[in-house]
């Protein structure tokens, strides 16, 4: 079966190299909760290394870590063990936060640099609850 971008290349419609979106940003990433956890740690990681004086550095780069494995783990099984990998790895997203918060009031982190990764966290909270309660 042919995909809807072949079909409209097809028929002379848009490709996706048209698409200023795909030409500016690459293409579209997978947005699923895993990859936003593991897109935090790994940003989490570089801001950490490159400013090594944050309040909380190993904990917070800890905390980011372990909630990405968690997920990661939690993918892979079914049920109780699921959902304590879940609730583990919806703990250290809370975690990740308030370290990334305390980052934030302490002056270490500009808003540009805050702000997306705050959202994201909430958004991978939220995802995982709404996952537990299933």
């Amino acid at each position: 079966m042919a995909s809807f971008r072949s079909v409209e290349r097809e028929n002379g419609g848009a490709s996706s190299d048209e698409n200023p979106y795909d030409r500016a940003m690459g293409p579209r990433p997978n947005l699923s909760v895993l990859d936003a956890a593991r897109a935090v740690a790994d940003t989490i990681q570089r801001f950490l290394g490159t400013n090594g004086s944050v309040p909380g550095a190993r904990a917070l780069a800890r905390a980011a870590r372990s909630m990405a494995v968690n997920i990661a783990e939690g993918s892979r099984t079914s049920g109780d063990v699921r959902d304590r990998c879940f609730c583990n790895a919806r703990s250290f997203a809370a975690e990740t936060r308030e370290h990334w918060r305390l980052a934030f009031a302490t002056e270490q982190l500009q808003p540009w640099v805050y702000w997306p990764i705050q959202h994201r966290l909430v958004t991978i909270v939220r995802t995982l609850d709404a996952s537990i309660e299933e």
